[in-house]
């Protein structure tokens, strides 16, 4: 299993009934997992963001992935 660290943060009223909503409805067994895909999913499209690059054709830049 991989290493864990324990880390305690402070969230909005709005987001925190989000995390309690994805939980209540069965998506998620807790409010970490909830937290743990969102930061997975972000990672993800950081990381698809950043291998785009832009093909200059005709005066215009165009991104590809």
């Amino acid at each position: 299993m991989a290493e864990t660290t324990r880390i305690t943060f402070t969230l909005s009223t709005d987001l925190a009934e989000l995390l309690t909503e994805a939980v209540a409805s069965g998506d998620y067994a807790n409010r970490g997992e909830v937290v743990r895909d969102a930061l997975r999913q972000w990672r993800d499209k950081r990381s698809q963001v950043q291998l785009a690059t832009p093909l200059r054709t005709r005066g215009k830049e165009i991104w590809i992935k």
